[in-house]
């Protein structure tokens, strides 16, 4: 995994999500930076775009009542002068 702030940032929010660290992952979101959550489930289609920090823990919390607590695994990570982008798996 490649190393910079975003990706540090990304991972530590990872982690307090699949521990259920909502108070710890509101925090890291900054308002107004846009957020793009999308997936590779039929079943999960779509991409849910928001940049209300409220707006999107409504969804991540929802969300995560269909994950296993502590099941989600850090797949790979990319960072580029633009976007920070980690992928995970559960």
């Amino acid at each position: 995994m490649q190393d910079s702030t975003a990706i540090a940032v990304g991972l530590r929010y990872i982690d307090g999500w699949r521990h259920y660290d909502w108070d710890g992952t509101k925090n890291l979101i900054s308002s107004g930076v846009p957020t793009s959550v999308t997936n590779t489930q039929p079943s999960f289609a779509g991409t849910a775009e928001f940049s209300a920090v409220d707006a999107h823990m409504v969804r991540r919390a929802r969300f995560s009542q269909l994950v296993e607590k502590g099941s989600v695994q850090v797949f790979s990570s990319f960072i580029d002068d633009n976007n920070a982008l980690v992928l995970v798996t559960f």
